[in-house]
Parts: C-alpha cells; sequence; structure tokens
C-alpha cells in the first residue's frame, strides 16, 4: 500500500513535531509519500531527515505549475471543484485560501498519477485537506483527514469534506462533538476518535532516587503563546519561593510571541533563579532530558485563549509521561482524557494556587511521585502508543470499515 501524507510543512519547519512520529511509525508499515503545503528548507527536528527522499517538495508557484493549469481549464472536473470551492468554502478568508492552493494541488494531481498512491491523508481541516480534497476529486483517489484544534472551528469546507472522504479523524472527544455539531449527527459513524500518539520505550526506569538536598527541577515545554498559560506558573511560583521553597526551579522551553513580556515578569518577581526561559531546544535534546530523567515533573498551565484557541490532547505531556515523569496541566481542551484516572495531576485554568499546591505536593510527597509515574507511563502505553495508533490509522485507510 501507498499513502501520501499532506501536511502544513513537515518535515520542514518546527510546528508539526506532534505529527511526525506518526508519520514514522506509517513509513515502517506501508510505502509513504509526504507533500508539505509549505515546503521548507531547514529541517529543525533531526528525525525529520528520514523522511526527505519521500518528500515531494513542490512549490505553489513555479513555470510547471501554472504551465499545467492551462490543460485543467478545460476539463470538466476543474469546473466541479471550483464551482464548489466557491459555494462550499464558507468564507471570503476561505475561499481565497483555498483558490491559492488549487494550482499546486492540480499538479501534485498529475505528479501522483504516475505514483499509484491508494490513500491520501492530510493533518489539518484548513487548506491542507482542501488540497486533498481536490487531488481526490481529480484523480479518484480515496481521502481522509485529522483535525486537531484551532482549525475546527474556521470549518472549512468542513461538512463536504466529511462527505467526501472516507473518514475524518478527530484527536478527542470534545473535538468530535465540535465537528458534529458543525455538520450535522448524521455524520456520526464518519467522525473517529482516534488519539495522537507517541513512541512508548519499553525499559523505563520507575526507581528514580529522589534527593532533597537538590534542586526539585520541573520542565515546561511549549510555545510561548497565551494559550500555554506561562504567567500562570510564574505567579504560581513566586507562591511557592513566599511559602519557603527555595530549592525548586522550572526551566521554561519554546520560543515565542510573549517572551519579552514573560522575562518581564520573571524580572519583577524576582524570579530568575527559580524560572528560566531556555529558549527552544531540538526535539532529541528534550527527549534525552526525559530519558536521562534530568527533570522531576513536566508542567503545562495550558489555559483557552481570548480567540478560544485550547489544547487537544498534548504531545508534550505524552512525551514525558512516556518515560514514567509525573506530569502536572490543567482541565482545558482534551488533557482531562490525558490525565484521568489518576495518570496526572489536574488544575483548573489560570489557578496559580492550584498550580503551587500541586508542585507542593510533589515536593513533599516521594510517594505521590513515583505513584504518577507509574500510572502516567502506563495511561500513555495502552491508549497513546503510536505504534497501535497507527494500526488503527491503516486499517481505516485500507477498508473504510470502523476500528
Amino acid at each position: 500500500m501507498k499513502v501520501l501524507y499532506i501536511t502544513a510543512e513537515t518535515p520542514f519547519g518546527k510546528r508539526e513535531t506532534f505529527i511526525l512520529e506518526e508519520m514514522l511509525q506509517i513509513r515502517h508499515k506501508v510505502d509513504l509519500l509526504v507533500s508539505p503545503r509549505n515546503p521548507g528548507k531547514y529541517i529543525y527536528n533531526e528525525n525529520a531527515k528520514q523522511l526527505l527522499n519521500e518528500t515531494l517538495n513542490v512549490p505553489f508557484f513555479s513555470v510547471a505549475v501554472f504551465s499545467n493549469l492551462i490543460p485543467n481549464i478545460i476539463s470538466f472536473r476543474f469546473w466541479i471543484i471550483l464551482f464548489e470551492l466557491i459555494s462550499f468554502s464558507n468564507s471570503t478568508k476561505n475561499l481565497l485560501k483555498n483558490l491559492f492552493v488549487l494550482p499546486k494541488s492540480l499538479y501534485l494531481s498529475k505528479l501522483l498519477g504516475k505514483e499509484k498512491i491508494d490513500h491520501i491523508h492530510a493533518h489539518w481541516g484548513t487548506t491542507t485537506s482542501t488540497m486533498a480534497y481536490i487531488i481526490s476529486s481529480m484523480e479518484g483517489i480515496d481521502f481522509s483527514f485529522t483535525v486537531h484544534r484551532s482549525d475546527i472551528p474556521i470549518n472549512n469546507m468542513l461538512r463536504q469534506k466529511v462527505e467526501k472522504s472516507r473518514f475524518c479523524r478527530v484527536i478527542n472527544e470534545e473535538g468530535r462533538m465540535e465537528v458534529l455539531d458543525i455538520i450535522g449527527p448524521e455524520y456520526d459513524k464518519k467522525v473517529k476518535k482516534i488519539f495522537m500518539g507517541v513512541d512508548v520505550p519499553c525499559d523505563v526506569n520507575m526507581k528514580k532516587d529522589y534527593d532533597s538536598t537538590q534542586d526539585f527541577v520541573g520542565l515546561c515545554p511549549g510555545r510561548l503563546t497565551e494559550k500555554k498559560g506561562h504567567r500562570y506558573l510564574i505567579e504560581g511560583m513566586e507562591l511557592l519561593v513566599r511559602r519557603g521553597h527555595k530549592n525548586i526551579r522550572i526551566d521554561i522551553v519554546g520560543d515565542g510571541e510573549l517572551r519579552n513580556e514573560l522575562e518581564n515578569m520573571i524580572g519583577n518577581l524576582k524570579l530568575e533563579k527559580y524560572v528560566r526561559l531556555m529558549g527552544r531546544k531540538p526535539h532529541n535534546e528534550l527527549m534525552d532530558i526525559y530519558r536521562e530523567r534530568l527533570v522531576d515533573f513536566v508542567v503545562l498551565p495550558s489555559i483557552i485563549s481570548k480567540s478560544g484557541d485550547k489544547e487537544g490532547i498534548p504531545v508534550a505531556l505524552m512525551e514525558p509521561m512516556a518515560y514514567g515523569i509525573p506530569v502536572i496541566s490543567t482541565r482545558t481542551g482534551g488533557v482531562e482524557e490525558l490525565l484521568s484516572n489518576n495518570s496526572g495531576i489536574l488544575v483548573e485554568q489560570q489557578d496559580a494556587g492550584g498550580l503551587a499546591s500541586s508542585i507542593e505536593e510533589l515536593i513533599t510527597s516521594e510517594e505521590k511521585l513515583r505513584e504518577l509515574s507509574v500510572s502516567g507511563y502506563r495511561k500513555v502505553k495502552k491508549e497513546f502508543n503510536s505504534s497501535v495508533i497507527t494500526d488503527q490509522l491503516l486499517k481505516l485507510f485500507k477498508s473504510g470499515r470502523e476500528v
């Protein structure tokens, strides 16, 4: 079987690390081609280099892309697709974006006619799945797509895409309900909840010794954006220091538009010794930190942003759990599906006091640390193991029957 994945930028770029593991697993089980919507030059994740030989790096604009438009304009299928884009894009902004990817999609259709693709899968419900929709319409290849979080309410032809696709994959139950609210309950059987997953090692050491004379170190992975809620973690750290906990440190890993604001906040609260902004780290370095147990816990203080953006089920939490590292997060998006049954600590969003108390519980209870280490690992191994999840996807790619 040969499968085409359409991504926003993977294997290039920094923002789709959570998709990469799935693609690498798929690649081990079937022939894989990858076509990023936004082709790039730089590989930021070492593991992504494994996909370069299977990547169709097609630019948006080239002589070949536009020359290919001429024969397509006299095609009846082209005019049907154009009519559908104009009729069902649901907003002028969506329409303009869909028209922008149309020439490249038609050119990919021509290239893929020689590749004997059996199935197309796109990540995101926006223009990446529009590309899959167009290619499928031109070449008669089955397609499916994954929606994540903020791409759902954009509603870029969502109903039409679900109707024409083999299935639409959502990554949590909240997302599934949101999709069905938009497209209607009659599509219930075509909207499949299949989690994102991570590689789960088999030889994790759960017996770390905690030394009370050393700093108790936490790590917060995530871009410095409103949705990640870093300000509440920083406020929580101030509370902990005021309570007398002087041997604690949080390393915040990631970059983003709030860096200056957070730096100023840390300085104003005199927390430079306790909260460090580490910048972005390559994914393999982050995994080495977890593998070598260089941190005692991971915290993700996410919130629902003013624009409504929220977490799905964060891979940034699954990854440390896969190495037996206890995690703390908030009741937002799909986080509760991951941290249910005492597999992590949950607090309310925007609750600095709750974050402080949860961290304090870990500082003062080695028993709690060990309990979360085991329960978190077991939860991820059972429900979020990428090898099992890709088997579920491949079954749908091949047969279309329900998992």
